[in-house]
Protein backbone atom coordinates (compact mmCIF):
# COMPACT_ATOMS: atom_id res chain seq x y z
CA UNK A 1 0.00 0.00 0.00
CA UNK A 2 1.21 3.42 -0.91
CA UNK A 3 0.91 6.53 1.32
CA UNK A 4 -1.80 8.09 -1.08
CA UNK A 5 -3.64 4.67 -0.80
CA UNK A 6 -3.78 5.17 2.60
CA UNK A 7 -5.23 8.92 2.09
CA UNK A 8 -7.75 7.05 0.42
CA UNK A 9 -8.99 4.64 2.58
CA UNK A 10 -8.19 6.46 5.70
CA UNK A 11 -11.78 7.56 6.99
CA UNK A 12 -13.06 4.06 6.38
CA UNK A 13 -10.57 2.74 8.79
CA UNK A 14 -10.63 5.24 11.20
CA UNK A 15 -14.41 4.12 10.95
CA UNK A 16 -13.99 0.73 11.30
CA UNK A 17 -15.59 0.01 8.11
CA UNK A 18 -12.70 -1.43 5.98
CA UNK A 19 -13.51 -5.06 5.32
CA UNK A 20 -10.74 -7.67 6.99
CA UNK A 21 -7.97 -7.55 4.06
CA UNK A 22 -7.86 -4.01 3.62
CA UNK A 23 -7.77 -3.44 7.11
CA UNK A 24 -4.97 -5.58 7.37
CA UNK A 25 -2.95 -3.26 4.55
CA UNK A 26 -3.54 -0.54 6.45
CA UNK A 27 -2.33 -1.08 9.71
CA UNK A 28 0.85 -2.93 7.39
CA UNK A 29 1.62 0.20 6.22
CA UNK A 30 0.81 2.20 9.41
CA UNK A 31 3.54 -0.21 11.24
CA UNK A 32 6.05 0.04 8.76
CA UNK A 33 5.34 4.24 7.91
CA UNK A 34 6.24 7.20 10.46
CA UNK A 35 4.83 9.51 8.32
CA UNK A 36 1.51 7.99 7.82
CA UNK A 37 1.46 6.91 11.36
CA UNK A 38 2.31 10.47 12.06
CA UNK A 39 -0.76 12.06 10.06
CA UNK A 40 -3.56 9.05 11.80
CA UNK A 41 -1.91 10.97 15.22
CA UNK A 42 -2.73 14.45 13.74
CA UNK A 43 -6.40 13.54 12.96
CA UNK A 44 -6.99 11.54 16.16
CA UNK A 45 -5.13 14.97 17.90
CA UNK A 46 -7.52 17.39 16.15
CA UNK A 47 -10.69 15.34 17.36
CA UNK A 48 -9.41 15.42 20.27
CA UNK A 49 -9.16 19.18 20.51
CA UNK A 50 -12.43 19.62 19.02
CA UNK A 51 -14.56 17.19 21.68
CA UNK A 52 -12.48 18.96 24.70
CA UNK A 53 -13.56 22.43 23.36
CA UNK A 54 -17.49 21.17 23.53
CA UNK A 55 -19.64 22.58 26.38
CA UNK A 56 -21.32 19.90 28.47
CA UNK A 57 -24.09 18.83 27.70
CA UNK A 58 -26.12 20.11 30.64
CA UNK A 59 -24.94 23.69 29.79
CA UNK A 60 -27.04 26.58 28.70
CA UNK A 61 -24.49 27.47 26.31
CA UNK A 62 -25.77 24.70 23.37
CA UNK A 63 -29.05 22.30 23.67
CA UNK A 64 -27.65 18.62 24.35
CA UNK A 65 -29.02 17.92 21.12
CA UNK A 66 -26.63 20.10 19.02
CA UNK A 67 -23.84 18.94 21.10
CA UNK A 68 -24.19 15.51 20.47
CA UNK A 69 -25.21 16.17 16.62
CA UNK A 70 -21.25 17.83 16.51
CA UNK A 71 -19.97 14.61 18.43
CA UNK A 72 -21.43 12.49 15.82
CA UNK A 73 -19.83 14.36 13.21
CA UNK A 74 -16.01 14.39 14.71
CA UNK A 75 -16.62 10.78 15.45
CA UNK A 76 -18.31 9.47 11.80
CA UNK A 77 -16.51 12.55 9.41
CA UNK A 78 -14.35 10.99 6.95
CA UNK A 79 -11.94 13.39 8.09
CA UNK A 80 -9.27 14.00 5.84
CA UNK A 81 -9.99 17.59 5.19
CA UNK A 82 -9.46 18.18 9.24
CA UNK A 83 -6.82 15.93 9.12
CA UNK A 84 -4.93 18.25 6.19
CA UNK A 85 -5.71 21.33 7.60
CA UNK A 86 -3.97 20.71 11.10
CA UNK A 87 -1.29 19.87 9.12
CA UNK A 88 -0.76 22.62 7.36
CA UNK A 89 -1.95 24.79 10.68
CA UNK A 90 0.83 23.25 12.60
CA UNK A 91 4.01 23.92 10.49
CA UNK A 92 2.59 27.41 9.51
CA UNK A 93 1.17 28.58 13.69
CA UNK A 94 2.89 25.52 15.86
CA UNK A 95 1.23 23.23 17.85
CA UNK A 96 0.61 26.06 20.40
CA UNK A 97 -1.28 28.47 18.42
CA UNK A 98 -3.62 25.50 16.50
CA UNK A 99 -4.08 24.47 20.43
CA UNK A 100 -5.99 27.81 20.68
CA UNK A 101 -7.38 28.02 16.90
CA UNK A 102 -9.08 24.57 17.26
CA UNK A 103 -11.26 25.57 20.32
CA UNK A 104 -12.05 28.88 19.61
CA UNK A 105 -13.20 27.46 15.93
CA UNK A 106 -15.40 24.85 17.56
CA UNK A 107 -16.63 27.39 20.03
CA UNK A 108 -17.92 29.68 16.78
CA UNK A 109 -19.25 26.56 15.18
CA UNK A 110 -21.46 26.07 18.32
CA UNK A 111 -22.84 29.90 18.63
CA UNK A 112 -23.79 29.76 14.94
CA UNK A 113 -25.04 26.53 15.15
CA UNK A 114 -24.63 23.28 13.10
CA UNK A 115 -25.35 22.81 9.64
CA UNK A 116 -24.22 20.43 7.05
CA UNK A 117 -24.06 21.69 3.87
CA UNK A 118 -24.67 19.37 0.32
CA UNK A 119 -20.83 19.06 -0.57
CA UNK A 120 -19.05 17.03 2.21
CA UNK A 121 -21.56 14.65 2.06
CA UNK A 122 -21.58 14.01 -1.99
CA UNK A 123 -18.23 13.67 -1.96
CA UNK A 124 -17.66 11.41 1.34
CA UNK A 125 -20.46 9.44 -0.86
CA UNK A 126 -17.93 9.06 -3.94
CA UNK A 127 -15.29 7.93 -0.99
CA UNK A 128 -17.60 5.17 0.72
CA UNK A 129 -18.93 3.94 -2.68
CA UNK A 130 -15.24 3.00 -3.83
CA UNK A 131 -15.31 0.76 -0.78
CA UNK A 132 -15.93 -3.08 -1.11
CA UNK A 133 -17.89 -3.69 1.49
CA UNK A 134 -20.38 -6.89 1.81
CA UNK A 135 -23.71 -6.56 1.19
CA UNK A 136 -25.91 -7.52 4.52
CA UNK A 137 -29.08 -8.18 2.65
CA UNK A 138 -29.50 -9.53 -1.27
CA UNK A 139 -32.32 -9.09 -3.37
CA UNK A 140 -35.04 -7.06 -4.70
CA UNK A 141 -36.63 -3.56 -3.81
CA UNK A 142 -39.43 -5.55 -1.33
CA UNK A 143 -36.88 -7.65 0.45
CA UNK A 144 -34.38 -5.02 0.92
CA UNK A 145 -36.80 -2.36 2.21
CA UNK A 146 -38.33 -4.76 5.24
CA UNK A 147 -34.71 -5.75 6.17
CA UNK A 148 -34.45 -1.93 6.64
CA UNK A 149 -37.30 -1.53 9.15
CA UNK A 150 -35.28 -0.98 12.60
CA UNK A 151 -32.67 -0.94 11.74
CA UNK A 152 -32.28 2.99 10.75
CA UNK A 153 -34.68 5.43 11.69
CA UNK A 154 -36.63 5.95 8.58
CA UNK A 155 -38.13 3.94 6.03
CA UNK A 156 -36.00 3.12 3.10
CA UNK A 157 -37.77 3.31 -0.18
CA UNK A 158 -35.70 1.43 -2.81
CA UNK A 159 -35.98 3.98 -5.86
CA UNK A 160 -36.07 2.04 -9.46
CA UNK A 161 -33.16 3.34 -11.84
CA UNK A 162 -34.41 1.79 -14.75
CA UNK A 163 -34.54 -1.82 -16.01
CA UNK A 164 -30.85 -2.25 -16.97
CA UNK A 165 -30.05 -1.56 -13.21
CA UNK A 166 -31.65 -3.90 -11.11
CA UNK A 167 -30.95 -3.57 -7.18
CA UNK A 168 -28.90 -6.24 -5.72
CA UNK A 169 -28.86 -5.54 -1.92
CA UNK A 170 -27.95 -3.04 0.45
CA UNK A 171 -26.02 -2.78 4.38
CA UNK A 172 -26.11 -0.05 6.72
CA UNK A 173 -23.52 3.22 6.22
CA UNK A 174 -23.38 6.43 7.34
CA UNK A 175 -22.69 9.68 5.46
CA UNK A 176 -21.29 12.42 7.95
CA UNK A 177 -23.69 12.68 11.30
CA UNK A 178 -26.22 10.88 9.34
CA UNK A 179 -27.41 6.98 9.30
CA UNK A 180 -27.85 5.88 5.88
CA UNK A 181 -29.11 3.11 4.15
CA UNK A 182 -26.54 2.32 1.47
CA UNK A 183 -28.15 0.44 -1.81
CA UNK A 184 -26.32 -0.84 -4.03
CA UNK A 185 -27.41 -1.94 -7.82
CA UNK A 186 -25.84 -2.96 -10.73
CA UNK A 187 -25.72 -1.45 -14.59
CA UNK A 188 -24.40 -3.62 -16.60
CA UNK A 189 -21.54 -4.60 -14.41
CA UNK A 190 -20.87 -1.09 -13.11
CA UNK A 191 -21.88 -0.69 -9.23
CA UNK A 192 -24.30 2.35 -8.52
CA UNK A 193 -24.73 3.30 -5.20
CA UNK A 194 -27.25 4.99 -3.11
CA UNK A 195 -27.25 6.28 0.15
CA UNK A 196 -30.41 7.29 1.53
CA UNK A 197 -30.74 9.04 4.82
CA UNK A 198 -32.88 12.01 6.92
CA UNK A 199 -31.64 14.88 5.25
CA UNK A 200 -33.37 17.00 7.90
CA UNK A 201 -30.54 20.16 8.84
CA UNK A 202 -28.18 19.42 5.58
CA UNK A 203 -28.30 23.10 3.94
CA UNK A 204 -28.03 23.96 -0.20
CA UNK A 205 -24.21 24.16 -1.38
CA UNK A 206 -22.48 27.67 0.05
CA UNK A 207 -19.31 27.00 -2.29
CA UNK A 208 -19.43 28.41 -5.80
CA UNK A 209 -17.37 25.52 -6.95
CA UNK A 210 -20.27 23.05 -6.93
CA UNK A 211 -20.13 22.70 -10.68
CA UNK A 212 -24.09 21.90 -11.56
CA UNK A 213 -27.45 22.82 -9.89
CA UNK A 214 -30.26 21.66 -12.08
CA UNK A 215 -33.61 20.91 -12.62
CA UNK A 216 -34.86 16.99 -13.48
CA UNK A 217 -38.29 17.19 -13.97
CA UNK A 218 -39.73 19.22 -10.61
CA UNK A 219 -36.34 18.10 -8.28
CA UNK A 220 -33.51 20.20 -8.18
CA UNK A 221 -30.67 17.83 -7.93
CA UNK A 222 -26.97 18.66 -7.32
CA UNK A 223 -24.21 17.24 -9.60
CA UNK A 224 -20.48 16.48 -8.46
CA UNK A 225 -17.66 14.89 -10.80
CA UNK A 226 -14.62 13.82 -8.88
CA UNK A 227 -11.93 11.36 -10.02
CA UNK A 228 -13.63 9.64 -12.33
CA UNK A 229 -16.89 9.37 -10.50
CA UNK A 230 -20.35 11.05 -10.79
CA UNK A 231 -22.44 11.97 -7.70
CA UNK A 232 -26.03 13.44 -7.50
CA UNK A 233 -27.96 14.73 -4.46
CA UNK A 234 -31.54 15.54 -4.24
CA UNK A 235 -34.11 15.85 -1.75
CA UNK A 236 -37.51 13.95 -1.88
CA UNK A 237 -40.24 13.61 1.58
CA UNK A 238 -37.56 14.21 3.72
CA UNK A 239 -35.36 11.98 3.02
CA UNK A 240 -31.66 12.77 1.21
CA UNK A 241 -30.69 11.00 -1.69
CA UNK A 242 -26.90 10.68 -2.74
CA UNK A 243 -26.44 8.45 -6.22
CA UNK A 244 -22.67 7.86 -6.83
CA UNK A 245 -21.01 5.82 -9.51
CA UNK A 246 -18.82 5.45 -12.31
CA UNK A 247 -20.57 4.93 -15.41
CA UNK A 248 -20.76 7.72 -18.30
CA UNK A 249 -21.84 11.07 -17.96
CA UNK A 250 -25.30 10.83 -19.85
CA UNK A 251 -26.09 7.28 -18.62
CA UNK A 252 -25.40 8.54 -14.85
CA UNK A 253 -28.07 11.17 -16.01
CA UNK A 254 -30.94 8.79 -17.03
CA UNK A 255 -30.37 6.98 -13.91
CA UNK A 256 -30.81 10.00 -11.67
CA UNK A 257 -34.01 10.85 -13.91
CA UNK A 258 -35.65 7.58 -13.66
CA UNK A 259 -34.69 7.95 -9.63
CA UNK A 260 -36.96 11.42 -9.31
CA UNK A 261 -39.37 10.07 -11.80
CA UNK A 262 -38.71 12.46 -14.72
CA UNK A 263 -36.94 12.63 -17.71
CA UNK A 264 -33.76 15.47 -17.36
CA UNK A 265 -34.82 19.08 -19.06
Amino acid sequence: MRCDELERDLGCFMDGELAPPEQREVETHLHECAACRSQVEEQRHIKQLLRQSLVPANSSVAPAGLVQRVRAALDDSEGRSGWRFYSWATRTLGRTAVGILVPVAAALALVVGYVETVEPLVNESIVRHQRNLPLEVTGGPEKVQSWFDGKVPFAVPAPRLGPNCPLRGGRISHLGAHEAALLQYDQNGQKISVFVFDAQGVSSPLRLRMPARRMIGNREVFLEDEKGYHAAFFRDRGLGYAITGSVDESDFIELISAAVGQHPK
